[in-house]
């Protein structure tokens, strides 16, 4: 009945159910103006404490097919660039750049949801290169339906490796992993909740 950036409020048979606070915190109906005020208090004290929550966003770089990738992302996720610098636009007789890395992206930035970016940049040809294969770091979604799951699962897939298919696992959510064909892990989940 209310939603607010971090808080759901659902109402239920017989009480109200607050999303994304303790299970404990469900407010019978008896008198529903003092439930709504009990609701709005709740709402407006969740916002505070949450206003100034940071965000973790992934970011990742790549041997000089930065914008290749995002771009591939971005024909997954939807949406547009936020913010693209390439090593050139910050080349001055102070900082020299290398011709093989002009046109390099410096910082790419893929907007997704209303919280969370993808951001990307190439390492320049005197770093040496990223160790794509590397398995430290894993991408985590956490999709809104089942229908989602697949749809992101099956489009940040293709041309990569898949670990294991989408499906309903042992801890009680549907879940797959991949490689995709840039080298970057990711894991795709959702979780019907009741």
């Amino acid at each position: 009945i209310c939603e607010t950036e971090q808080l759901r409020i659902y109402l239920q048979p017989n009480s109200f159910i607050l999303a994304g606070v303790p299970k404990e915190f469900s407010i019978p109906v008896d008198n529903i103006d003092y439930q709504t005020r009990m609701l709005q208090k709740a709402s407006h004290q969740h916002k505070l404490k949450y206003k100034n929550m940071a965000t973790i966003n992934p970011y990742i770089h790549f041997n000089g097919n930065a914008e290749e990738a995002l771009t591939f992302y971005k024909s997954v996720f939807g949406g547009e660039f936020s913010k693209l610098l390439r090593y050139g636009s910050i080349s001055s007789p102070e900082f020299t750049i290398a011709d093989q890395d002009v046109n390099r992206i410096m910082h790419l930035v893929l907007p997704i949801g209303n919280h969370t970016r993808l951001i990307a940049s190439d390492v320049l040809s005197v770093m040496g290169e990223v160790a794509e294969n590397d398995n430290r770091n894993t991408i985590s979604i956490r999709a809104e339906s089942r229908d989602e799951a697949d749809r992101l699962f099956s489009g940040l897939a293709a041309g990569g490796a898949i670990e294991m298919p989408m499906s309903d696992g042992p801890l009680g959510f549907y879940f797959g992993m991949f490689t995709d064909k840039y080298g970057v892990q990711w894991m795709v989940e959702y979780e019907a909740t009741n």
